[in-house]
């Protein structure tokens, strides 16, 4: 199972905005249950593998990125 970060909006002129997170054995499958959990009246809704993510943590020296 893959957790999906959840991002949507409403109304186009504003940002998206975290959501919540759906965990789903593919893409297509977290589509579906981002739909059901979140509903479907959206303008745009993202979803975004967390294991694609990089965290970017600032060091005493320098920056950091990890997974």
């Amino acid at each position: 199972m893959e957790e999906y970060l959840v991002f949507a909006r409403t109304d186009p002129s504003q940002p998206t905005q975290h959501q919540g997170e759906v965990s789903a054995p593919d893409a297509s499958s977290a589509c579906a249950r981002a739909l059901e959990r979140f509903g479907e009246g959206w303008v745009d809704m993202r979803l975004i593998p967390a294991s694609k993510i990089h965290w970017v943590q600032r060091g005493a020296s320098h920056a950091e990125a990890r997974s």
